[in-house]
């Protein structure tokens, strides 16, 4: 399992059971905080399908507002943070965001259509960008850690890079999943957060739960612990 130091949020699809195509109006945060999802604004919520990523359901964000999904209790603006998202891109061709804040300033992952980059975005600071790269339908597992002033990216087996991030004094408010300035097109089965950049023995457990259950290939047998050197 996870590591559950340091956890402020855990949403999985398979912590509720639907039937296909309904909607979801509630994902239960099971790290124990209560940071629970419920549909933002004049959204209805994502929507639930079963059997997407190694016969696991998944949450829909079909790349509109209406499924955009947040956390009222979880705060956007601490960038001392890891994000965890298991999820299967469903369109390359625009920028969607895995995560936004509610408010202009605040922390926001997406992928983007230059080189399907991956950005995060911190207080109001300029993009950070990698190249990294991403298949339509192919199931893969993304971790962004930020310690304030660093950020960097790991898909899967791959340390995808990093950068710097420049904090402005605008604030971010609550976290906000699928939705934003670039609503997401992708299933999401699973995402987590923490509060902190989270150490290579944390990543190490994270990346062996991962491909025990969703059958990812997260490079444990192939210079694992070489992978997460090169990322701290």
């Amino acid at each position: 399992m996870p590591p559950s130091t340091g956890m402020t949020a855990w949403w999985r699809a398979d912590s509720i059971s639907q039937e296909d195509g309904t909607i979801v109006s509630f994902l239960p945060d099971i790290s124990g905080n209560n940071n629970n999802l419920i549909p933002v604004g004049a959204a209805t919520g994502a929507i639930y399908y079963n059997n997407i990523i190694n016969g696991y359901p998944a949450l829909r964000f079909n790349g509109t507002s209406v499924n955009t999904m947040g956390s009222q209790t979880l705060n956007a603006s601490d960038l001392n943070f890891t994000m965890v998202a298991i999820m299967s891109p469903q369109d390359l061709s625009t920028n969607h965001n895995i995560v936004d804040s509610s408010a202009n300033g605040g922390r926001s992952v997406r992928t983007g259509t230059v080189s399907y980059q991956m950005v995060v975005r911190g207080l109001q600071a300029g993009p950070v960008a990698t190249a990294t790269t991403l298949v339509i339908g192919k199931p893969v597992a993304i971790f962004v850690g930020c310690d304030s002033l660093t950020v960097n990216y790991w898909t899967n087996n791959a340390v995808a890079g990093g950068g710097n991030i420049n904090v402005s004094s605008t604030p971010g408010t609550y976290q906000i999943v699928g939705g934003g300035t670039s609503v997401m097109n992708a299933y999401l089965t699973e995402m987590m957060f923490y509060d902190h950049k989270i150490t290579s023995s944390e990543k190490e457990q994270i990346a062996s739960y991962i491909q025990n259950k969703y059958s990812i290939n997260m490079g444990i047998t192939n210079n694992f612990q070489g992978n997460f050197a090169q990322l701290l």
